[in-house]
């Protein structure tokens, strides 16, 4: 019987312990999350020159505020904003907006090629490079409290595939 009366005790310690640890955890309080402001859904989609643009990252930059919000296309050049939580979408207000795409090669060392690994990448922006830079994207965005928040970003121009070659060394 003396075994039985211990397993019942520490199945009692066992429980209790998660219990607090439960408590303790929950973000109801958590001063983070509660200092929070209202987000809004907001989704979209980025287009260059017609077609979708997959695989690029979408980040606003609010005018007056304090909260980015990012995103990265699919596919198919959709997105769903997020703030602080994956698609949780972004605080009204005005934004700024860029959009990178960039791709990275891996090249070898032309010195030692069996050398891994590659010592050398090379960066090269899949989109005009005005996109990314904040001052010069055009692109401006408003997040609404009330209402759809669908959002087009119509990028033209051809990519800048300007060779970047950096020693990783």
């Amino acid at each position: 019987m003396p075994a039985i009366s211990i397993w019942k005790k520490s199945s009692v310690v066992v429980l209790g312990a998660a219990l607090f640890c439960w408590a303790g955890c929950s973000s109801r309080n958590d001063k983070w999350v509660a200092g929070r402001p209202p987000l809004f859904d907001a989704e979209g989609l980025v287009t260059i020159n017609g077609e979708p643009l997959g695989e690029a990252v979408v980040t606003l930059h609010p005018v007056d505020g304090k909260y980015a919000a990012f995103a990265r296309t699919d596919s198919d050049g959709a997105f769903r904003l997020t703030t602080f939580d994956d698609g949780d979408g972004a605080p009204a207000g005005e934004y700024d907006v860029t959009v990178t795409k960039m791709e990275i090669e891996l090249e070898p060392n032309p010195e030692n090629p069996d050398v891994l690994p590659p010592i050398y990448h090379s960066e090269q922006s899949m989109i005009p490079k005005k996109y990314g830079d904040l001052e010069k994207s055009g692109l401006t965005v408003a997040i609404v409290a009330e209402g759809a928040n669908d959002l087009r970003l119509d990028l033209t121009g051809p990519p800048e595939r300007k060779r970047v070659l950096t020693d990783n060394r």
